[in-house]
């Protein structure tokens, strides 16, 4: 393997494992992934995941309607503790 390329995936699959939050075990993966990049790039192709999807108007309904709802409950959970009456997702 060419070392520039070699080095290119290394700190690729580094920046993925930290972007996960450092998890332990999946060293093979973030490489994976890393190298799947890298060989797109080399390409000159476009990731499928990397493609934004087009906005129309049943997707800017449907995410109103999921903030509205409060489904986007990821936000702002972290300030609750575990104990505390939101965490079985039931109102007070």
């Amino acid at each position: 393997m060419d070392h520039d390329r070699e080095r290119t995936i290394r700190e690729r699959a580094h920046a993925i494992w930290e972007r996960e939050g450092r998890p332990e075990g999946r060293h093979e993966e973030h490489w994976r992934l890393a190298s799947d990049e890298v060989e797109h790039d080399e390409s000159g192709s476009v990731m499928p995941s990397m493609v934004p999807e087009p906005i129309t108007s049943a997707s800017l309904a449907s995410g109103s309607a999921e903030r509205s709802s409060g489904s986007g409950a990821s936000s702002g959970s972290g300030d609750r503790d575990a104990g505390s009456e939101g965490a079985s997702g039931q109102e007070p």
